[in-house]
C-alpha cells in the first residue's frame, strides 16, 4: 500500500472473458483509461451500494461461457498518516461446463462480490444451469450450491448440495442430476436422520452407484455423523460404520 505521497490511482474495469471451450478466461489487454486523483472517502463512507458493476452478457453463440472480473476503485481511505487504500469493489463470474449431452450444457456458474471502504463484504455464490446448445436458452437447475458436484462411478450422473431458497444456506438438500442435465431428483425425500442438520457434505459415490457417503453436521463442535443415502430418491439412510 502507499505511504507517504500522493496517491494516484487508475479508475477503470478490467475485463477478462474466454471462449467456450477455455476452461479459465485468457486475459484480453485492458484498454489504457485516463488516470485521475481519488477524492479522499469520508469517515463514514459506507460499503460502495452501486448495483452490480458488471456490463450485460450476451453470448456471441449458443452456450458461450461467461468469465468476467471487474474491479472499481471510488475513494482513498486514509486510515493512518502511514495507511491508505481504495474504497473499492469487486464482482466477477466463472462458468465451466462440467456436464453435457447431445446438444446440452451443464454448467457450473461462480459469482464472487466483494467490496469494503473503512470495513468489508464478500460473498460467493455456486448455481448450476443447463443451457441448450441449438436455441442458446439456459435454466438455472439449483442456486447456493455447496462444494463441487460429484460425478458417479460412470459419470452419468452428478450428486450435490444445495440449500433451500431464503434459508440463508442453512437448510440444505441432496440432489442427482444427469450429466446431460435430465433426471434432477432431491435424494433426501425422508428426513434426516439427526434432529438437526445445517450442512451436508458429499464424499463419494458407491462403485455401484446406487449410494452416496455423506457427513451431516449438526451445528455443533465436532458433530459429523457419518451416513449414506439411496441414491434413487427413497430417501433412506443408513449409519457408516
Amino acid at each position: 500500500m502507499p505511504t507517504h505521497r500522493p496517491l494516484i490511482l487508475t479508475v477503470g474495469m478490467l475485463l477478462i472473458l474466454t471462449a467456450c471451450t477455455a476452461p479459465f478466461p485468457p486475459t484480453v489487454p485492458a484498454t489504457p483509461a485516463a488516470t485521475a486523483t481519488l477524492i479522499a472517502c469520508d469517515d463514514m463512507t459506507p460499503v460502495p451500494d452501486r448495483g452490480s458493476i458488471l456490463p450485460a452478457f450476451t453470448p456471441s453463440y449458443p452456450c458461450e461461457l461467461e468469465n468476467i472480473s471487474i474491479h472499481v476503485d471510488f475513494c482513498i481511505v486514509h486510515a493512518s498518516q502511514t495507511l491508505s487504500y481504495p474504497c473499492s469493489q469487486t464482482e466477477s463470474i466463472r462458468e465451466i461446463a462440467i456436464g453435457e449431452g447431445s446438444h446440452t450444457l451443464l454448467i457450473q456458474r461462480d459469482y464472487h462480490f466483494s467490496a469494503g471502504c473503512w470495513h468489508g463484504i464478500s460473498s460467493d455464490v455456486r448455481s448450476l444451469r443447463v443451457c441448450d446448445g441449438e436455441s442458446g436458452e439456459s435454466t438455472t437447475l439449483a442456486e447456493d450450491v455447496k462444494g463441487d458436484p460429484i460425478p458417479s462411478p460412470d459419470r452419468a450422473w452428478f450428486a450435490f448440495v444445495a440449500a433451500a431458497p431464503g434459508s440463508h444456506g442453512l437448510e440444505p438438500h441432496i440432489f442427482r442430476v444427469r450429466s446431460d442435465d435430465t433426471g434432477l431428483v432431491q435424494l433426501d425425500t425422508q428426513p434426516f436422520p439427526q434432529d438437526q442438520v445445517l450442512a451436508v457434505q458429499i464424499f463419494q459415490w458407491s462403485e455401484d452407484g446406487e449410494w452416496l457417503e455423506v457427513s451431516l453436521w449438526d451445528g455443533h463442535e465436532g458433530g459429523y455423523h457419518g451416513y449414506r443415502i439411496r441414491s434413487d430418491g427413497s430417501g433412506e439412510f443408513e449409519v457408516l460404520s
